[in-house]
């Protein structure tokens, strides 16, 4: 019986300056929100903020951030979870 063949590993992702330009936006972004003086923090400038980053965690649509309401963000054992309607069904009133 002969042994299994061996997989390469797989080659670590180019480092192009089209990626390195986006991580450092991302890092800018965070860096952003984590550094905000409390003055400015306001019910408008939290909501923004919090949609950013349901966004981007969660990887959503523009449109799917469109559609959220309060009533979809829950708290499950300790953890945020999200309710994602279709923009279709939002407009057809589902």
């Amino acid at each position: 019986m002969g042994s299994l063949p061996v997989r390469p590993r797989r080659a670590e992702p180019a480092q192009t300056p089209e990626r390195e330009k986006r991580r450092q936006g991302h890092q800018r972004l965070w860096q952003a929100h984590e550094n905000a003086p409390a003055s400015r923090l306001t019910l408008t400038s939290l909501r923004d903020r919090a949609l950013l980053l349901v966004g981007w965690t969660g990887a959503l649509r523009r449109s799917e951030l469109m559609v959220l309401t309060t009533e979809d963000a829950q708290l499950v054992e300790g953890e945020g979870v999200i309710l994602l309607r279709s923009p279709l069904e939002e407009r057809s009133g589902r």
